[in-house]
């Protein structure tokens, strides 16, 4: 049987936010998607960890559908 997951890795620092999207199949790893943008506002680093998460599953909605989605962060308090 295959396994199949997506995993969804971002990061933000210092007014950038990037996201790398990749696809796990049966222990083989793939990239996907990948992005980033600059922000024109500046927040504290638990709102722009936050910020980053959704504006990158929104980005990856048309890759990955419906399908559950794992993400890593270096934020620990998210």
């Amino acid at each position: 049987m295959d396994s199949f997951e997506f995993v969804l890795e971002t990061d933000w620092a210092k007014r950038h936010a990037g996201y790398m999207l990749f696809a796990y199949r049966d222990g083989e790893r793939r990239l996907v998607d990948l992005g980033s943008k600059r922000w024109e506002t500046v927040s504290s680093s638990y709102l722009g960890e936050l910020g980053a998460m959704v504006w990158a599953c929104k980005r990856t909605k048309p890759y990955r559908g419906d399908l559950p989605l794992r993400i890593r962060t270096d934020s620990d308090s998210l």
